[in-house]
């Protein structure tokens, strides 16, 4: 009982760090969201259901804005969950999120493919730096595979 216990405290904390430090500043709605989250055990108990990698803030809340649009208020947002559970926890075990991947690369290789002459990348945020050597990485387009020089 314990360990169910701790591992709540431990999801709640994630959810106050995601807040604090990830959405302060750039997300006044996800900050909110975030911390309405931390508090509240339904909330909380409802991440719990789902497997461990499953349990993120950026996933969740992207499910959530995926069943309902706009993001509700926090006030509003244990009643939001409980209606359309079993939407957000489908979309939480079936997608992910793509952040600091050098995946992202994809959709500008052949643009910056066609672009003649030296080229200077600059890359800042979370994931500086991870998309400077795009052609470190082989892409598969379906109709055409771009594999990094041997």
């Amino acid at each position: 009982m314990a360990d169910v216990a701790d591992a709540v405290a431990v999801l709640a904390r994630r959810y106050e760090r995601f807040a604090i430090v990830e959405a302060r500043g750039s997300s006044p709605i996800y900050e909110r969201l975030a911390l309405a989250i931390s508090g509240s055990l339904e909330l909380l108990g409802f991440l719990m259901s789902l497997p461990a990698d499953r349990r993120q803030p950026n996933l969740f809340l992207a499910a959530i804005r995926d069943a309902v649009g706009a993001p509700p208020d926090a006030s509003d947002l244990e009643a939001t969950v409980r209606t359309h559970a079993v939407r957000i926890a489908d979309a939480m075990r079936s997608r992910t999120t793509q952040t600091n991947e050098p995946a992202r690369c994809a959709v500008l290789l052949p643009v910056l493919a066609a672009i003649e002459g030296p080229l200077a990348l600059i890359e800042v945020g979370a994931s500086a730096g991870l998309c400077l050597i795009p052609d470190r990485y082989g892409y598969d387009y379906g109709r055409r595979r771009i594999a990094p020089p041997p």
